[in-house]
């Protein structure tokens, strides 16, 4: 490698970095406009797709962070979400599995949600 190289690899983090902070940002705005249900159904339907958990702006977000993204959804309930389902709260969305994943995406989608 040569010094330039070595010299711009860090400005190319901090670019791919920004870059998917902007993205997570927009689609966290996004979703936190949308009326609540729609916005946990629309979360819910990302949460389904395994490359977007793998490879979208989320999937380094916590996942008791992304709970958070819709209308009236707060840290506290999502924790204890997280913890009901057994998700540790600095658990990735990358790092969930399929059964973890789906278990939250239908707790998104429920119509009645007792308390968190």
């Amino acid at each position: 490698m040569t010094a330039a190289a070595r010299q711009d690899q860090p400005l190319e983090a901090l670019a791919l970095a920004n870059e998917i902070r902007l993205a997570r940002a927009g689609l966290r705005r996004e979703v936190a406009k949308l009326p609540a249900d729609e916005g946990r159904a629309r979360l819910a339907r990302l949460l389904d797709d395994p490359a977007w958990r793998a490879g979208g702006p989320a999937a380094t977000a916590t996942v008791v962070g992304v709970l958070t993204w819709p209308a009236y959804s707060g840290p506290v309930g999502a924790r204890r979400l997280s913890r009901r389902l057994g998700i540790g709260d600095s658990r990735q969305v990358r790092d969930l599995t399929v059964r973890q994943a789906r278990q939250v995406a239908a707790w998104l989608r429920a119509e009645r949600r007792d308390r968190w």
